[in-house]
């Protein structure tokens, strides 16, 4: 072998965890399939399944950014619990409190609307009865 020629290390078994995880998102995000409305009028299913989706989209982001924390971990100085605690549901708990919080609100509106869409209608017929 010429001297020159690179010698190809291992991976350490953290990074080997960080590049599974990567693999396992990348994986995850192929098989993805979002919610399609189909039809005039969204209703508060369509506005669920959505927040559903943005949902399982943040958990993979945070599967990685996890992964990335524990690989941190092993070669810098980071408690379980700072660890946990800062690379745990970080994009989750930013969906809940953006897009998640925002579909959750519109599909109660729209059930909200429902109810009392059938509401006026049970009104009508009983006024026409």
């Amino acid at each position: 072998m010429p001297a020159t020629a690179a010698i190809r290390r291992l991976p350490s078994p953290e990074r080997a965890v960080l590049e599974r995880a990567i693999m396992d998102a990348v994986k995850a995000l192929a098989n993805f399939h979002p919610t399609e409305i189909i039809g005039m009028r969204p209703d508060a299913a369509d506005a669920s399944n959505l927040a559903d989706d943005v949902h399982t989209i943040a958990d993979i982001a945070d599967s990685l950014i996890y992964a990335i924390g524990t690989y941190a971990s092993s070669h810098i100085s980071i408690d379980k619990k700072v660890l946990a605690e800062n690379f745990g549901s970080v994009c989750r708990d930013a969906v809940d409190d953006s897009a998640g919080y925002l579909l959750r609100g519109i599909a109660s509106q729209y059930e909200a609307d429902a109810r009392s869409d059938g509401q006026r209608h049970d009104f009508q017929r009983s006024a026409r009865a």
